[in-house]
């Protein structure tokens, strides 16, 4: 075979002898015959390897080989703190000193962190936001909305409005949750706050069909009936597949959402973090798409709960407005760490819905540039925190879960207007 050729003898003219070995019975194969003494280029400390992996040796015969090269692009693909170490390789770096023991947090197979993956230099990162921000009107123009987004945003919003008629508010409050996944998050929203619509979008339809709701909503033609008691059956939760740049687009352009809805919370669980530096764009905060996510929470007009006055059920179950919040949470604090410092750019920048909606218009074609003229607008932020995960909380996605069980630290970033 071409192996075989490549690791002739002659080809080893001109080098260093090499290491006679002889191969046990146990790691023979059909082509190889147990006691054949045969040339291999390795170090002792490769051999201590081998044996305590189990690998065969014929995979060490030269770094050369075909399976190390296969083997070393398996291993480049994945993130480094998913790579399984011989313990020669991983006892010294899993080594937590004495006197930091009781203070560092849990090391995982799941970890993230400074080490593994640096932070972005802050210059760079409020460059990039800043960019995002003057020139989202092109983004606005040149990117077109998927007809499966806008059918499903037609759904969300007619969800809404049935959903209003029936506990007669004018305008009902919405939690977005982004990236639902399996639906697991929102349903458990949804009966944490029986007052409010929770519509769940995530764009794999492999991950919304593992939810029995979603399923049996897509067999009834997208046809559900709500019925009147719609907080105690948890129908007030509703899962749609749909691009989140192009749904938060159709929220922001409008004018029946702005009337209807009142996004109260919003919600980030575990976003793909796209750890290699050369997806930074990828992730939200770095997204072209990132001031529309600012925005989804921008679209009040200060008349948020004056609907709400003259309904004694609703005032009753009265949500504390401080709970008006964008909350994102992930195992990787450093991704949190830049977030907060994307949306103190946006802070500064001055950007407000009103101005944008009135600089691009209902066609969204009038100029290609934003240079927001308003006054900076606060933030506050909160965090990212480390969350007690020591009680017997319910974990809100299927990662979190996954993190509580194993000890994984996990950390909350919550964003809300002064």
């Amino acid at each position: 075979s071409g192996m075989q050729r490549r690791h002739h003898p002659s080809a080893f003219i001109g080098m260093s002898p090499p290491r006679a070995i002889s191969i046990p019975a146990a790691f023979a194969t059909p082509t190889m015959v147990p006691g054949r003494t045969i040339p291999c280029f390795t170090t002792s400390t490769y051999l201590q390897n081998v044996a305590s992996s189990g690998k065969t040796i014929y995979r060490g015969l030269a770094s050369t080989t075909q399976n190390n090269h296969q083997e070393r692009r398996r291993r480049g693909a994945m993130h480094s703190s998913q790579r399984t170490k011989s313990p020669l390789e991983a006892s010294p770096l899993m080594a937590i000193p004495d006197d930091e023991s009781s203070t560092a947090p849990t090391i995982t197979r799941y970890t993230i962190n400074d080490s593994t993956c640096p932070p972005t230099d802050p210059d760079i990162l409020t460059k990039l936001v800043q960019k995002h921000i003057r020139t989202l009107p092109k983004y606005w123009k040149f990117n077109p909305i998927a007809n499966h987004t806008a059918a499903a945003f037609e759904e969300a919003l007619e969800f809404v409005i049935q959903y209003g008629e029936l506990s007669g508010d004018s305008r009902t409050k919405v939690i977005l949750d982004s990236g639902c996944g399996t639906g697991r998050s929102s349903f458990l929203l949804g009966e944490k706050y029986p007052d409010c619509v929770v519509i769940g979008v995530d764009q794999s339809l492999s991950r919304l069909s593992r939810n029995k709701a979603y399923n049996q909503h897509e067999n009834d033609d997208h046809q559900q009936t709500m019925p009147s008691d719609h907080a105690q059956t948890n129908n007030n939760v509703l899962l749609l597949r749909a691009e989140l740049s192009d749904f938060w687009k159709c929220c922001l352009s409008s004018s029946r959402w702005q009337n209807h809805v009142h996004v109260f919370q919003h919600y980030l669980l575990y976003p793909n973090p796209y750890p290699k530096k050369s997806r930074l764009k990828s992730r939200f905060y770095a997204h072209p798409a990132f001031p529309l996510l600012m925005m989804t929470m921008m679209m009040d007009n200060g008349d948020d709960h004056a609907h709400n006055d003259n309904n004694e059920n609703t005032k009753n179950s009265m949500i504390d407005g401080h709970d008006e919040k964008m909350v994102v949470r992930s195992n990787w604090k450093g991704y949190l760490e830049e977030f907060r410092l994307a949306v103190g750019v946006w802070g500064e920048s001055g950007a407000t819905f009103e101005e944008f909606r009135a600089m691009v218009g209902d066609d969204g074609e009038k100029c290609d540039e934003w240079q927001p003229r308003a006054s900076p607008v606060e933030w506050e932020t909160m965090g990212p925190g480390l969350l007690d995960c020591d009680g017997d909380g319910v974990g809100l996605t299927n990662f979190e879960v996954k993190y509580i069980e194993c000890g994984e630290p996990i950390y909350e970033l919550s964003v809300s207007k002064s």
